[in-house]
């Protein structure tokens, strides 16, 4: 009978310490979401792997007691001592530790941002002088383009530039040419011109011979007519 009541008592006493236990973690719990506030679906991933915990604690605790027999007044031990220490115990203690906890874990935070936000100015002004580098090559570049352009362009223009000199010489010395031609033409016109005209001259200058001839030749015979009809007169006379 002694044993079977200290057995009870035992019992008891390990339900009791582990519902203290389960309430003790939950407070934890409970600090560390007042202390660093998380999402929801962290708060239900939290809430699960608990409730799984200690499902399997009690589950534990009667094996080694009770051989996996459950007792219900284990069960209601174990909440009756998590709503007492819940309603007596953590009413005061978690908003307590957790404003105490929450001012250095608030000056760690501004610490850690400070220097958060002085490696992101770090990194900002890298960024910054990353691209302003990437803007000045990229400028560069379009300069040198620019100016290969540019070259490109000059030479296309004073090869145009030749090309147009030397087309415009072509075509002086074509009309040169053509000019020459032109001339030599006119002079042969002209030389042509002027042999006809001498040979014209020369041949009026013959007609004008032979008419001389022609007349002095009529005036002889006019003068041998007379000559003759002069000693035909005489010789009849005598």
């Amino acid at each position: 009978m002694g044993e079977m009541i200290y057995w009870e008592l035992d019992y008891v006493l390990s339900c009791v310490l582990w519902g203290l236990f389960l309430m003790l973690i939950y407070d934890l719990l409970r600090i560390e979401r007042r202390v660093w506030r998380r999402g929801s679906v962290w708060v239900s991933i939290e809430d699960i792997l608990y409730w799984s915990f200690a499902a399997i604690g009690t589950f534990r605790l009667f094996y080694q007691q009770d051989n996996g027999v459950i007792r219900w007044f284990a069960i209601a031990v174990t909440f009756f001592v998590m709503l007492l220490m819940n309603r007596f115990i953590s009413k005061w203690t978690v908003p307590f530790i957790s404003r105490i906890l929450r001012i250095p874990v608030r000056f760690f935070e501004k610490m850690v941002k400070k220097v958060i936000g002085f490696f992101q100015k770090i990194l900002k002004n890298c960024v910054k002088q990353l691209k302003l580098e990437q803007k000045k090559a990229t400028i560069k570049k379009q300069e040198r383009q620019e100016e290969k352009q540019k070259k490109q362009r000059e030479q296309e223009e004073q090869q145009r530039q030749k090309r147009q000199k030397k087309e415009e010489e072509w075509e002086k010395k074509r009309k040169l040419k053509e000019q020459e031609k032109k001339k030599r033409k006119k002079k042969e016109r002209q030389k042509h011109r002027e042999k006809r005209t001498e040979t014209a001259k020369e041949v009026e200058q013959v007609g004008r011979a032979n008419k001389i001839e022609r007349k002095k030749i009529k005036v002889k015979a006019e003068e041998t007519k007379k000559r003759t009809e002069i000693r035909k007169k005489g010789q009849k006379k005598e």
